[in-house]
């Protein structure tokens, strides 16, 4: 048989080898070469992000000392419209369901023009943490919607 050859046996196990290398190595060059700056793109996408926070606000005194207007905490959930843009339609039903609230609030306040474009929104305050524990538990369900600490007087 012309394969009982030890010789060819070995020569066409190196030609399978080098060919699979040379698969890898031109795989490896496609990677890093030709799609560099479409995973670049997406990378800076993945780690770059801009998060609003209000800044504090402080009691005010009068000049006594006593206190005029106090500060309190409240937790808030937020929806950011750029990240919700897309599923929009099956969020905010589900959304209103978990702060009992009609879906048509919840619409005209996404859709209210004081607030930025750019910024989250508030849509509901003084909710009860484990609404918001379980906004972040469902993350998945509920994208663009997040929780927050604000100060109201």
């Amino acid at each position: 048989m012309a394969l009982e050859s030890p010789r060819l046996r070995l020569g066409i196990v190196a030609i399978v080898v080098v060919s699979l290398f040379a698969a890898l190595l031109a795989r490896l060059w496609y990677l890093q070469v030709l799609a560099a700056p479409q995973y670049r793109t997406q990378a800076n996408v993945n780690r770059v992000r801009t998060i609003y926070t209000e800044a504090p606000r402080g009691r005010i005194l009068d000049r006594q000392g006593r206190v005029l207007v106090d500060n309190r905490v409240s937790d808030a959930v937020v929806v950011n419209r750029g990240e919700l843009s897309n599923r929009r339609a099956e969020v905010v039903p589900r959304l209103a369901q978990v702060l009992t609230m009609q879906a048509s609030d919840v619409e005209k306040r996404l859709d209210d023009k004081r607030y930025s474009p750019f910024k989250p929104i508030p849509v509901a305050t003084d909710v009860p943490k484990e609404t918001i524990i379980y906004l972040r538990e469902h993350q998945s369900d509920f994208p663009g919607v997040g929780g927050v600490q604000l100060t109201e007087r």
